[in-house]
C-alpha cells in the first residue's frame, strides 16, 4: 500500500461512510472493495444484507473466490505487506462474526450476494413479475442483435404510406440512399441502446415539434456549458490576458477581452470555441507552442507550459468545439424528427419479437427491473422489501 494514499484507503474501508472511489486501472480498487466487503461482514446480522455488483460473471466469481479465500485463510501467517496483514485482520474479524452466527459460508458460498447487474435485474423481475409487467421472465438472448434486426425489418414492413410514421419514413429513407439494409442497421443499433433514448423520445414525441427541437438543442447547450466550466477551471486567470492579446493580434477582433471570456451566455461560449481552435492541434491535443505568438509576450513554450493539466484542458476544449452551434440545421432536424416518429414503432415491434422468440436482452431485463421497483417518491412493495433486506451495496467499476 502506498503511504501517499493510505489515509484514503482506510477511509474507503470505513463501514460507517458512503463513498465513491476513483483511481486509475491497476491501482487496487477491486482489492479495496473486497476489504470493505469483509469489514461489512463483521457488522451485519446476515451476509445477505450486503450486495456487491459487477459487470461480468468472471469478475463476480473472482470476487467471491477472493472473499472466501480470505475468510478461510491462515490467520496466523497473514503475510509480509501492510495490505496482506490488514486483509487478514478484516477477514479474521468477519470469520469470527460469522461463526458466532452460524453462517457456514465455506459450505454455503451462495449466501455471499456477489453478482452481476444482469443477474440482479433478472432476480428482481423473477420475484415481482407482475410489477415488472411480464408474465414470466424470459431468457437473455445469446445474440440480441438478431432480435433488433428482426424488429427493425418488421418496422419497415409495417409503416404505411398514409400514416405519420409512413411519412416519416419517406423523409428518412432518402437520407439513407433508399437502402433498406442501412435503415435496418440504423434502427437495430438504436434499439440496442434504447435505454438511453426511449424515455426522451416518448416524452418529446408528445410535444409540439418546435418544443421538442428546443428541448433537444437545450441538451447540447447544457453539455457545452459544462465543458466551458471545465475549460475555465483549468485555464489560469493570469493566462487570459496574454491569450486575448494574442488572439486579438492575429484576428483583428476587438472582442478578445478577458472580461468577455469570463462572462456568461452564448457570446462567451462562442469565444471559447474560437480560442479552442487556435490552442488545439489537429489531433485534439493542447499545442506546445502557438503560431505567430507576439514576441513581447515572452516565449510561447513558456506560456503553454503553465497549463498544469494539458490533457484535461484539451479534452474540455475539444468538447466545446464538438458541440458547435448547439443547434440542428433545418435538414438535420427534419431527418431527426422523422426518426423520432419511427423509433416508438420500432420499440413496440421489438416487444413483439421478444414474445415470439421467448427471449429478450439485458437492457429489457434492466428496464423491467426498474419498472418493478417503481419511481422516485413512489417505491413499489418490492423496492421497500429490498430496502429492508439490503443494508449495504457495493459496486465494482461503476
Amino acid at each position: 500500500m502506498m503511504t501517499s494514499d493510505a489515509k484514503a484507503r482506510r477511509a474507503a474501508i470505513d463501514p460507517t461512510r458512503s463513498l465513491v472511489v476513483q483511481a486509475p486501472a491497476g491501482s487496487g480498487k477491486t482489492a479495496l472493495l473486497i476489504q470493505r466487503y469483509l469489514a461489512l461482514l463483521a457488522r451485519v446480522e446476515t451476509p445477505e444484507e450486503i450486495l456487491a455488483l459487477t459487470f461480468t460473471r468472471k469478475a463476480a466469481e473472482e470476487m467471491r473466490s477472493r472473499v472466501l479465500a480470505a475468510l478461510t485463510g491462515d490467520f496466523t501467517a497473514p503475510g509480509d505487506s501492510d495490505f496482506e496483514r490488514e486483509l487478514a485482520a478484516l477477514a479474521q474479524a468477519a470469520a469470527r462474526h460469522g461463526e458466532e452466527r452460524g453462517w457456514f459460508l465455506a459450505d454455503c458460498p451462495g449466501r455471499l450476494r456477489i453478482q452481476t447487474f444482469d443477474a440482479f435485474c433478472a432476480q428482481i423481475v423473477n420475484q415481482w413479475p407482475a410489477a415488472a409487467g411480464v408474465g414470466v421472465a424470459l431468457e437473455v438472448a445469446q445474440d440480441p442483435a438478431l432480435l433488433y434486426a428482426e424488429a427493425a425489418l418488421a418496422t419497415f414492413a409495417d409503416l404505411g404510406a398514409d400514416d405519420a410514421a409512413g411519412h416519416a419514413l419517406a423523409v428518412l429513407l432518402p437520407a439513407l440512399a433508399n437502402d433498406v439494409d442501412r435503415f435496418v442497421a440504423l434502427v437495430g443499433e438504436l434499439l440496442g441502446r434504447r435505454e438511453q433514448w426511449l424515455p426522451v423520445v416518448l416524452e418529446t414525441g408528445s410535444a409540439a415539434p418546435e418544443q421538442a427541437r428546443a428541448r433537444l438543442e437545450g441538451v447540447f447547450l447544457r453539455l457545452a456549458y459544462e465543458a466551458l466550466s471545465r475549460a475555465r477551471a483549468l485555464f489560469p486567470e493570469e493566462a487570459l490576458g496574454p491569450a486575448c492579446t494574442y488572439l486579438a493580434t492575429i484576428t483583428g477582433d476587438a472582442d478578445w477581452q478577458p472580461a468577455n471570456l469570463r462572462a456568461g451566455g452564448m457570446e462567451a461560449l462562442r469565444l471559447w470555441q474560437r480560442l479552442a481552435e487556435y490552442f488545439l492541434t489537429g489531433g485534439g491535443g493542447l499545442r506546445k507552442q502557438l503560431k505567430d505568438w507576439p514576441k513581447e509576450l515572452g516565449p510561447t513554450r513558456a506560456y503553454m507550459a503553465q497549463f498544469t493539466d494539458p490533457e484535461g484542458l484539451a479534452s474540455a476544449l475539444s468538447a466545446l468545439v464538438a458541440w458547435g452551434s448547439c443547434t440542428y440545421g433545418d435538414g438535420q432536424w427534419q431527418r431527426l424528427s422523422a426518426l423520432l416518429r419511427i423509433l416508438p414503432a420500432a420499440s413496440a415491434q421489438l416487444q413483439v419479437v421478444f414474445a415470439r422468440r421467448g427471449a429478450w436482452d439485458f437492457t429489457e431485463a434492466a428496464l423491467r427491473a426498474l419498472q418493478a421497483l417503481g419511481v422516485e417518491g413512489e417505491p413499489s412493495a418490492g423496492a421497500l422489501r429490498l430496502d429492508r433486506r439490503l443494508q449495504h451495496v457495493l459496486v465494482d467499476e461503476f
